[in-house]
């Protein structure tokens, strides 16, 4: 499917957040869909200042694909070794959702998916689809439910999220939601 490539994702975690000598931890992933919080994804892997770097190699039909990712700290999407078509390592923006639109050729095409963090919470998801038959694009594994058709919803995608009210953070708090309340 599209969000499980075949081969799954080999993944190297490094002991700092900058992909520095050997990796500490080599496992096989099956998809990129990670919420660690502010735990260690893996014995000997410290809880913050790490990094990781998967690489796929996912057979693809020709088409117009666009990649998703979600990220905190900082994450970058690379294809066939050149075409880096998402990259935050540098200038982070957790919680955001990034899309990146490519044309592949019919066949394999290697995926590199590196991640970088360096404090508190940390989560990594990435995923695509062919556009021709997902014109909405992809969702993101362990992400986002459907929202509630006709009405007013949004889904909660940070640790806690403040309701104040009113705009601002000096007005008064009204209550508090959790990550994954719609």
């Amino acid at each position: 499917g599209q969000n499980n490539p075949s081969p799954p994702w080999t993944g190297e975690y490094f002991n700092n957040p900058y992909f520095i000598g050997d990796p500490v931890l080599r496992r096989q992933d099956n998809v990129l869909g990670f919420n660690w919080g502010t735990a260690a994804p893996a014995n000997g892997v410290p809880a913050d200042n790490f990094s990781v770097r998967w690489g796929s190699d996912p057979y693809f039909t020709a088409g117009t694909y666009r990649f998703t990712a979600l990220a905190d700290d900082g994450i970058a999407v690379t294809v066939d070794f050149h075409s880096n078509i998402i990259n935050t390592l540098e200038q982070t923006r957790p919680g955001q959702t990034l899309t990146a639109d490519i044309t592949l050729t019919e066949g394999k095409h290697h995926l590199q998916v590196d991640f970088r963090e360096y404090g508190g919470g940390a989560y990594a998801y990435v995923s695509w689809a062919k556009l021709a038959s997902n014109p909405n694009g992809p969702t993101l594994p362990g992400q986002t439910p459907a929202l509630p058709s006709g009405q007013a919803a949004a889904y909660v995608n940070t640790d806690v999220l403040n309701v104040r009210n009113g705009p601002g953070t000096n007005n008064t708090i009204l209550t508090r939601t959790t990550r994954n309340t719609i």
